[in-house]
């Protein structure tokens, strides 16, 4: 109830819009991107890949100190406080800022998306850029690609035994017993 009246939190209907707009962008997107001119992006990607350090660091050093340091929070499991406490309300609103940041975090795979889109675009026009330059631009995004194709599907798709799991130490190697 304390948080109905912020931006996407009276439902989960915006969310889930802007995630299925980024679907259709990113599907959609290298088709309407086919003949045109490369879009100027550096200021702006700049611009916001600093703006998003400096609120993932304001985020980290308000849960730090407001959690932490002057909030009595252990690192260890704690109930949930639902008092409307100043500073309680100062940790809601700090989630609530982590939780729009990961919404503009998904801008970083359309900048993905385009960087690929003008780095291939590069192969098959003479504009004077060196190909070699360009294939190695176009094979470090697709080995990223299937890299983390390969990490999603070893943490998450595949079926691991738990007899498997359990005879694993920490650091992922078999325990020699």
């Amino acid at each position: 109830p304390r948080v109905n009246g912020w931006f996407m939190m009276s439902s989960p209907w915006p969310c889930l819009m802007i995630m299925l707009m980024y679907l259709i962008l990113v599907k959609v997107g290298p088709t309407i991107m086919k003949n045109r001119k490369p879009l100027e992006l550096k200021n702006v990607l700049l611009s916001y890949n600093i703006g998003l350090v400096f609120l993932s660091g304001y985020c980290f050093t308000q849960i730090f100190f407001r959690a932490y340091v002057f909030g009595g929070i252990s690192f260890g499991c704690e109930a949930v406080d639902y008092s409307d406490s100043p500073n309680n309300l100062a940790l809601v609103g700090t989630g609530w800022l982590f939780y729009i940041s990961k919404l503009l975090e998904m801008l970083d795979t359309i900048q993905f998306v385009l960087i690929l889109l003008h780095s291939s675009q590069l192969l098959f026009i003479d504009c004077g850029f060196p190909r070699p330059m360009a294939w190695i631009f176009v094979i470090g995004s697709v080995t990223f690609i299937l890299l983390f194709s390969n990490f999603y599907i070893q943490a998450y798709l595949k079926n691991t035994n738990k007899k498997q799991l359990d005879n694993r130490a920490s650091n992922g190697h078999v325990k020699e017993e």
